[in-house]
């Protein structure tokens, strides 16, 4: 090899949270992309400037320190040069309060033409989130794919893949097959099954091809088939969905829509419903920000615990497991499906509430009524009881009654309930006398207030858990306390919960389960002939006692005596794959980034995402390596958790050295967890990862 190629540069991109050595995909050298990461740009702010023909300044989300600016109606504006002559302007920005409203929208429609662009939108899509018309969207991708060549060149590059392999790869090398792309545009089969000559598809491919509209392909199709009795089956739709793959499937795994996370601000909800939205996430240890976005469509992954509870993802979307060896590492669903019985995935340790505070909505009242609403009672765990134990055990009818009812043996709660209740302006508590056949006396605890009976039902407690009460992380812990109470118990040494099949419990049990798992607590679903049994796993009874406990205090003693005698040492607190389907659907998937340790709990187990903000400080600490910079390294682009160097190949060993060092330690003051990640030597985005030993043989 001459010396000119010895001499030539190299891409080394470190992955953080993989396993085994990764092949990278095709260098992205954008000049526009390291200028403005040179310089210190948002890269969004910089896609925005060109996209909507202005300046980066009009594109901050803030404007920069010490700005003149001038506010106008309840916007901040950019003072005009006259305008600081005349020293006719506000204040100076501050560099981080002061919102450029403008700017920030500009920032904002930039990030999701990019997002769209990435995860394989089309023209409409992207056209129907920006609100804007078809032809505007087009003519915005193309100022993108102008002013940033190398993501034209990249979607190019990947359908040439796709097109010709039946799959793309990962930035990191992992394949994802797409055997749809390469289907026919047409097949043609005799009704027999019998498939048609070449020769004479060749006379309908030439009609099909003249044919522009859709209806009118469609029709010459049945008409085909009802003259000639030749089937055309047309494979638009798959190919279509498949190309739409490309670059979706080179990006990051996701989770689907109603997936569960807790928020600080908005409690336990599911991951579609805060899209677009910066939120505080629960990682299972603290609260960390983070951004939610959507993913587009993606194959659609059903992971199944033996507990019975699923989960749904994509099938590169990683999950924290602990092995056999009591290590915990990252893989994806998909490694999982291959090699799942030496793994359990990790649930989420500890508890901790949210801020959202259920409020009722008084909009309906009635004169002359007892018009009380569930949130005259505060103690918001105590309210949680109260209708978990209404839903279980009590009654209410249209008439406006809403009745606790509890059994002789019972009794020691009704001091509790009565307390809240009372805040419903319940009378008093009524004794029963003793019932024919009977061993035991009733009391009933009743409110009759039609606003309350209507707020009651409107949350339909009996059959799910509606998302108003998971939202107040509180309330809702104190709704399983109060169920299990009314329909649970101690049965020898298991703590569980009944149902009937009198009607369908299942969407309410699996509620139940999730909600678990967000209290660290795991169960399993066992179904009977004639009932459902939500059963607390034995080794999480002290933790059940103790984040949720029984209203009854003999319940609870007995509960505080169960001992587990099978330990967790091996795995610790973790769940066992039972099996994982990975479907031919494909559904819309959401993400989320930013986060400041790269995970968060999603349905109550952990979940790994793009780890945005540990990359940032990677980059810092890359680009502020100066034996980096001695040997030619330069940052090229980050990908996600993903940083791509360049090199000149003589020095590339140091740099593996290097690079490793400055991405494992980049966050060492914030992480709880060891970090590992694989350095990776290609001399381009795909293909085989350059061998050193040959490529350097001989060179000193």
């Amino acid at each position: 090899m001459s010396i000119t190629a010895r001499t030539r540069s190299v891409i080394l991109s470190s992955d953080y949270s993989s396993q085994e050595p990764k092949v990278l995909g095709q260098l992205c050298n954008d000049e526009a992309m390291l200028t403005a990461f040179r310089e210190g740009k948002d890269l969004y702010c910089q896609i925005a400037a060109v996209a909507f023909h202005t300046t980066y300044e009009n594109c901050l989300e803030h404007f920069p320190k010490n700005t003149p600016i001038k506010k106008k109606g309840d916007k901040w504006y950019y003072a005009t040069q006259e305008e600081i002559a005349n020293n006719d302007y506000d204040k100076l920005a501050d560099g981080e309060t002061d919102t450029y409203s403008d700017g920030k929208n500009r920032r904002s429609q930039a990030k999701k033409i990019l997002l769209g662009l990435m995860y394989g939108r089309g023209e409409r899509s992207i056209a129907e989130q920006l609100g804007c018309t078809v032809q505007e969207a087009k003519a915005l991708k193309e100022d993108v794919f102008n002013g940033f060549p190398a993501i034209k060149e990249f979607e190019q590059v990947s359908l040439e893949m796709a097109r010709n392999k039946g799959y793309v790869t990962t930035l990191w090398g992992r394949k994802r097959r797409l055997p749809e792309i390469q289907l026919p545009e047409y097949e043609f089969y005799y009704q027999n099954g019998n498939r048609v000559p070449d020769g004479i598809t060749r006379s309908y491919l030439y009609n099909l091809h003249k044919i522009r509209k859709f209806d009118e392909r469609k029709n010459y199709i049945a008409s085909v088939a009802a003259k000639d009795g030749i089937i055309i089956k047309s494979n638009h739709s798959f190919i279509a969905q498949a190309t739409r793959q490309v670059l979706n499937s080179r990006i990051q795994g996701c989770i689907s829509g109603e997936t569960l996370i807790q928020t600080k601000e908005q409690g336990i909800v599911p991951i579609h419903t805060v899209v677009n939205t910066n939120v505080q996430l629960w990682d299972g240890n603290e609260w960390t920000k983070g951004f939610i976005i959507s993913s587009g469509k993606k194959q659609k992954c059903i992971t199944t615990f033996n507990t019975g509870q699923q989960f749904i993802s994509s099938p590169d979307h990683k999950l924290l497991v602990v092995n056999t060896a009591g290590n915990t590492l990252w893989k994806t669903v998909r490694e999982l499906s291959e090699n799942n019985q030496n793994y359990r995935v990790v649930v989420n340790p500890n508890y901790n509430p949210s801020d959202k505070i259920y409020k009722s909505d008084r909009t309906t009242s009635y004169p002359q009524g007892n018009n009380v609403y569930i949130d005259n009672i505060q103690d918001r765990f105590l309210v949680g009881r109260i209708l978990g134990r209404l839903a279980s055990d009590g009654y209410t009818s249209h008439s406006g009654r809403v009745m606790q009812i509890v059994a002789e043996h019972e009794w020691n709660i009704l001091d509790e309930l009565y307390t809240g209740m009372k805040l419903w302006k319940c009378k008093q508590i009524k004794y029963q006398d003793l019932r024919e056949n009977r061993t035991q006396r009733i009391a009933n605890i009743i409110v009759y207030s039609k606003t309350l009976w209507e707020e009651i039902n409107f949350l339909n407690i009996r059959t799910a858990i509606h998302p108003k009460i998971f939202e107040d992380t509180e309330m809702l812990k104190g709704f399983i306390s109060g169920y299990f109470d009314g329909d649970g118990g101690i049965s020898g040494d298991k703590i569980l919960c009944s149902f009937g099949k009198n009607r369908n419990y299942l969407p309410l049990i699996y509620d139940m389960q999730k909600t678990l798992l967000f209290f660290g607590i795991r169960s399993y679903v066992r179904e009977y002939s004639s009932k459902y049994i939500l059963q607390i796993r034995k080794a999480d009874t002290q933790i059940f006692c103790q984040r949720i406990g029984f209203m009854n205090t003999v319940k609870q003693k007995k509960a505080e005596q169960i001992v587990a005698l099978k330990s967790d040492k091996v795995f610790g607190r973790a769940l066992k794959i039972q099996s994982i389907e990975i479907t031919n659907d494909y559904i819309d998937m959401y993400d989320v980034c930013n986060t400041d340790r790269g995970y968060f709990i999603a349905d109550g187990i952990t979940t790994h995402n793009s780890a945005a903000d540990m990359s940032k400080k990677a980059m810092i600490k890359v680009d502020n390596d100066e034996a980096l910079k001695e040997i030619g390294g330069k940052l090229v682009i980050p990908v996600h958790d993903e940083l791509i160097i360049i090199v000149p190949l003589r020095y590339a060993r140091e740099a593996k050295q290097l690079f490793a060092y400055d991405m494992e330690h980049a966050a060492e003051d914030r992480l709880k967890i060891p970090i590992k990640c694989d350095v990776t030597v290609s001399d381009r985005w795909y293909g085989e990862e350059t061998d050193l030993e040959t490529e350097l043989k001989g060179l000193n």
